[in-house]
């Protein structure tokens, strides 16, 4: 490297990240300032601009104050660059040989680190490339450690982020576990709310920015205002679907953290990669839940029910509530031009995937089923206006019989099966007893257990089942009266909404067309479950 200059109007560069403070007062901004200065003043170079970039890493270039120097070398403003030592420049040797190298040989910039001992107008340095090789190994160590550090701590239930999820705030007294914020927390149940009552994204974001609710970001400006001091942001009340989408597929609201669901591309790159979800570290109950799990549950139902729009831009208010009274499946919503205008219609989704040789086509029309559902809400309105406690006693009577149909579809005798559990448990005790002994072998042992054990399970499973219908015929009456008292609302109804479908219906389900065998009439049987309790 060949230097023109016999003037040095000297650059001083300093770095500090998160990593580095662990080398205590030495590595400080203040105090490499400090160290530049005095050697510029000793040496007699003029030092035009000091450059620091707190908080970043060595392992990439990008720093802001790395690249304004870049921008005041290519000016002409600076010839010489100082720093501490090759660490402070950077911990990616092949990136700062490259800087140090070509750009500024290329820019004929002399470059001291004075710990180090190097200066480029010294000539070719051969400390300088083994020194950057070993700081490249320290990041790459560094970053291991920090990363089994992270995933310890998380696994442990504790909060990484140094922001906390919107909802939320930090403990005072622990600011790894979160509380939750009542004011931004009533926004999220809100959110969830709306999604489980059939509203999409671009609804919700229309709700939540007419009623100048602040945005996360915000929200959170608004909350910590010192944390935009260098970088000053406006809070505003605009929402948009990747906000409300965020929230949605969250599930801190359910009290449960997951960490690492995304990893770095190589160690010294930005770019995330995604990682599979059997390597999420995921840790339940670490925190109060906002929502509970039948609300998550819900809103996803409704949320992944909700048809794309089709060809002519609609979405029909039946998605996610209409099936094949057959199969099972969802039906197929269609919009068909004919002569007349537009109509839709309905087919049953396995007909339409794959065939008759699966199931029929179940077809019926919009428009019929949109007037069957109107008229037997306006009928159980009316019957409801006329005689409100016969009606809910019905209402109880209905559900107490599809409860019971339910238990009983699940497991026969459920005193049987309990006994059944109980004994399983003496018998793996008394095949422990045996193991140890010696009486039955090892791997004879295993195979019982295993057997045994499955067995139970399955019987726990179907009694758990059994004893959630059972709880939910307890609220029959709660919900009998609920349903009544909004279906008085609505005794006058002339337009369906998505709002009387969430509040009124659980499920529709369409039987195929067929000739009646006396009448020889096309009779279909379109069956409304209400959603009672």
């Amino acid at each position: 490297m060949i230097f023109k200059q016999q003037f040095y109007y000297a650059a001083e560069y300093a770095r500090l990240s998160d990593e580095d403070e662990q080398d205590g007062e030495s590595c400080s901004i203040d105090s490499q300032r400090k160290m530049m200065q005095q050697f510029c003043e000793s040496k007699g170079f003029q030092a035009v601009g000091f450059y620091a970039d707190d908080g970043y890493s060595g392992t990439n270039f990008d720093r802001p104050n790395f690249q304004r120097m870049l921008e005041d070398i290519k000016r002409g403003k600076v010839n010489m660059v100082v720093v501490k030592d090759l660490s402070r420049f950077g911990r990616n040797y092949v990136d700062a040989g490259y800087y140090i190298e070509q750009v500024f040989d290329q820019y004929n910039v002399r470059f001291i680190a004075i710990d180090d001992g190097v200066d480029t107008l010294q000539g070719d340095n051969i400390v300088m490339p083994i020194k950057n090789m070993f700081n490249d190994f320290y990041a790459k160590d560094i970053s291991k450690k920090t990363r089994s550090a992270l995933n310890a701590r998380a696994k442990s239930g504790q909060y990484l982020s140094s922001r906390p999820a919107y909802g939320y705030m930090k403990d005072p007294a622990d600011h790894n576990h979160l509380l939750i914020d009542p004011e931004s927390a009533d926004v999220v149940r809100i959110i969830f709310s709306m999604a489980s009552t059939h509203y999409g994204y671009n609804a919700i974001v229309k709700h939540l920015t007419r009623k100048k609710v602040l945005t996360p970001q915000s929200y959170f400006a608004t909350q910590n205002p010192d944390y935009f001091k260098k970088n000053p942001f406006t809070p505003h009340c605009q929402w948009n679907n990747k906000s409300v989408q965020v929230i949605l597929q969250n599930p801190i609201y359910l009290g449960n953290l997951v960490y690492g669901k995304t990893r770095s591309k190589k160690i010294r790159s930005k770019d995330r990669l995604a990682r599979p979800e059997e390597e999420w570290i995921v840790t339940e109950g670490t925190h109060e839940a906002i929502i509970s799990q039948a609300q998550w549950d819900m809103a996803h139902e409704r949320l992944a029910s909700r048809k794309r729009e089709d060809k002519c831009g609609e979405v029909h208010m039946f998605s996610g509530y209409i099936f094949c009274s057959d199969c099972g499946a969802a039906m197929t919503f269609n919009n068909r031009d004919f002569g007349n205008g537009r109509r839709g219609e309905f087919v049953c989704g396995t007909y339409k995937r794959k065939g008759k040789e699966h199931c029929t086509t179940h077809y019926v029309t919009y428009d019929g089923v949109y007037s069957i559902l109107l008229k037997d809400i306006r009928a159980k309105a009316r019957a409801a206006e006329k005689d409100e406690t016969h009606f809910v006693q019905l209402l109880e009577q209905e559900s107490r019989k599809l409860a019971t149909l339910k238990s009983s579809v699940l497991i026969k005798d459920e005193q049987q099966a309990r006994a059944r559990v109980e004994q399983i448990d003496q018998v793996v005790s008394k095949l422990y007893e045996d193991s140890v002994t010696g009486a039955i072998s090892p791997a004879l042992f295993q195979k019982m257990l295993a057997k045994f054990e499955a067995e139970q399970k399955e019987l726990k499973e179907k009694l758990e089942a059994v004893d959630a219908i059972q709880r939910r015929q307890s609220e029959l009456e709660h919900h009998a009266l609920a349903f009544t008292a909004f279906i008085r609302e609505v005794i006058n109804v002339e337009k369906l909404t998505p709002i009387i479908l969430s509040k009124l219906v659980r499920r529709i389900t369409v039987g195929q067309a067929a000739a009646n065998p006396v009448t020889g009439n096309k009779e279909q049987a379109i069956q409304v479950e209400f959603a009672v309790g």
